[in-house]
């Protein structure tokens, strides 16, 4: 990646779209595009799951789709026509649905789920050269790693949601890498991003769904935002760190933009984006694994088990919905509660997204309200103590993750599919269509063959 310095009063959107225009394909070493690759094929494929989940946004823009002769962009498996930014929403609604999408823990953001959606629309509706498709989202990446590592848990702290804040900036700035915009306009679209970055956490309290609309919002304000951008809006230069800026309103103070620059540069956070095998929060991932694991090995049974503690590092137990007791009032609450995902693996094993969904079985519902989750000083990110109590003794699992724990390649990412076959929208031939169009022979990733290997009446599976 190119050399960029701050200079003193150009503003950190200026410096950005500095970097957003300079990358080009040939700066993305072959990992990042491999790593890219299996991005659009997990996050695609688990999109299929959440196809149910995304009725409502279908119902609501469904009086609004276009004629199939005209330009536009697809839904994923329904096969709409719809305008770039319609179709941006409900395909990121449907991403993240199960919350099961990829993540960068450090800047606590679900970047694919924002960014992918985003740049097919435009991809598909322009026309766009597939190259410059790899590019823009190796741009989303690494501007929302840049922008928001370390300042996860300040943000959350005060409400907000940090994919909202972050992964949307992210978004935008590939939105804007892929339709070619000069320094200007991509500032300008930065600046926009910045100014409605947003999603607040009491949906994991309350049990509400609008976590979900925070996403899909993300993503269509980053095409809506990238074509003002195109057309000459304009927005504050010092957007990020002024004094009524982005930073002073969500973390509540500057942090060093020095810092932020740097990360810019490198190298790419691709290798820090993780996947989950299971539909859960990541903070949960390490915990319900755990769970799963001393179940298959010590045979647990509800009436064995007095009370289980688990312990989890300081910022991700505060994170709101994690350690929250009492009646589970929706899927989101479900989700992100550690203690209840540790039972149901406790109990079973194993989790699924109907787990989620249901929650009727009383003695995991007993059984969680026997959990206490606690913030342990010290502890690594993503890391966790979990103790079973018993009338036979005490049974311990302490975890601290690896550097390949929450990675997959192209194998393991389509086995994790074919684990829930079940539970996608369409037949697994469609998603062996994906595989084979993500790694087609030519190498080049086409984004209409991607979104029509998704939809049945297209493909004829």
């Amino acid at each position: 990646m190119g050399e960029m310095k701050l200079r003193t009063g150009l503003g950190l959107s200026p410096a950005i779209a500095t970097f957003v225009s300079q990358v080009r394909y040939e700066d993305l070493p072959a990992p990042v595009i491999d790593k890219l690759k299996l991005c659009l094929f997990f996050n695609l494929g688990i999109a299929t799951a959440g196809f149910r989940s995304c009725a409502g946004s279908l119902q609501a823009l469904r009086p609004f789709a276009l004629p199939q002769d005209h330009s536009g962009a697809r839904v994923l498996v329904d096969g709409s026509l719809m305008s770039p930014a319609d179709a941006a929403f409900i395909n990121a609604t449907m991403m993240h649905a199960r919350t099961q999408d990829d993540f960068h823990h450090a800047a606590g953001s679900h970047v694919g789920a924002v960014a992918i959606p985003a740049c097919l629309a435009i991809a598909q509706w322009r026309k766009t050269d597939p190259r410059r498709l790899m590019v823009a989202l190796a741009v989303a990446y690494q501007v929302a790693a840049a922008l928001g590592s370390g300042y996860a848990a300040g943000v959350a702290s005060r409400g907000f949601r940090p994919s909202g804040v972050f992964a949307s900036v992210g978004a935008a700035a590939a939105c804007a890498s892929l339709l070619g915009l000069e320094n200007d306009a991509i500032a300008n679209t930065l600046g926009l991003a910045a100014n409605f970055a947003c999603g607040l956490g009491q949906a994991w309290i309350a049990g509400t769904d609008e976590w979900r609309v925070h996403i899909a919002q993300a993503s269509r304000n980053a095409v809506q935002f990238a074509l003002l951008g195109e057309a000459g809006q304009t927005a504050a230069p010092d957007v990020f760190e002024g004094e009524s800026g982005f930073f002073a309103a969500y973390l509540g103070s500057v942090p060093d933009l020095e810092a932020i620059i740097e990360r810019l540069r490198g190298p790419w956070c691709l290798d820090a984006i993780g996947f989950k095998p299971l539909p859960v929060c990541g903070i949960n991932l390490g915990p319900a694994r755990s769970a799963a694991a001393l179940s298959r090995a010590h045979r647990l049974q509800v009436s064995e088990i007095t009370r289980v503690e688990i312990s989890l590092p300081e910022a991700e137990a505060v994170f709101p919905g994690i350690a929250a007791t009492g009646p589970i009032q929706g899927t989101g609450a479900a989700l992100m509660r550690t203690a209840y995902v540790a039972a149901v693996c406790l109990l079973r094993g194993n989790l699924r997204f109907v787990d989620i969904e249901e929650r009727t079985d009383p003695d995991i519902l007993a059984l969680a309200e026997r959990i206490t989750v606690t913030g342990e000083p010290g502890l690594a990110p993503m890391s966790h103590t979990i103790r079973i109590f018993t009338p036979q003794g005490m049974i311990e699992e302490r975890y601290s993750p690896g550097s390949a724990d929450f990675e997959l390649d192209r194998e393991s990412a389509a086995a994790a599919l074919a684990r829930i076959a079940e539970e996608l929208a369409v037949p697994f031939g469609c998603i062996e269509r994906l595989e084979r169009a993500v790694w087609s022979a030519n190498g080049v990733v086409q984004p209409d063959v991607l979104v029509d290997a998704l939809i049945p009446d297209r493909t004829g599976v």
